[in-house]
């Protein structure tokens, strides 16, 4: 059965920076070539700041500069959700975590092949585990040990804390649906 984690907005604000906080609960976007990990090469996994969810690999990031962290393919079947949005009588695929729901950016129909999809994913939406270390706590995907806390990632000083302390709440979808 899938699982989402589940937090009230104030655990929310608590437990992300404010900018984490605007751009992952409040739907917002970080300034382009502002984010951590626009113009960032190594060879690892990017996280769902929120609830530590496998969202992308290194593999499928777009080498050409972007405004944002740019990818052709999620990490798995289960890592995203896609929903239509309009904006301004613009319409556009809005991206969240399929775990938590946090806003991560838009996807568009126009990247390269074999998906031909681009997705725009905000820095401040993410954190990046290298993969010598993703192997060393995962199996093929990220699993919680048995206290339900998450391993140590490429967190931010201030949140490292926070991360440690109660990362997720899981409920089964189901649950957290009602």
């Amino acid at each position: 059965m899938e699982r989402q984690a589940v937090k009230s907005e104030s655990v929310w604000r608590r437990k992300l920076t404010p900018e984490q906080y605007r751009v992952t609960r409040q739907k917002g976007t970080e300034p382009p070539y502002s984010g951590r990990y626009h113009n960032f090469n190594k060879s690892g996994i990017y996280r769902c700041i929120c609830c530590g969810n496998d969202l992308f690999s290194s593999e499928a990031k777009f080498s050409a500069k972007s405004k944002w962290p740019a990818f052709w393919t999620p990490a798995g079947l289960n890592s995203v959700s896609t929903a239509t949005e309009t904006f301004h009588l613009m319409v556009r695929n809005e991206v969240t975590c399929a775990r938590c729901d946090a806003h991560l950016g838009y996807v568009f129909e126009d990247g390269r092949p074999p998906t031909g999809l681009r997705y725009f994913i905000n820095s401040a939406a993410l954190m990046f585990v290298e993969m010598n270390e993703y192997r060393a706590i995962s199996r093929d995907r990220w699993i919680l040990s048995d206290n339900g806390r998450p391993p140590r990632g490429n967190f931010l000083p201030e949140q490292q804390d926070a991360v440690r302390d109660d990362a997720c709440v899981l409920q089964p979808a189901s649950a957290a649906q009602r």
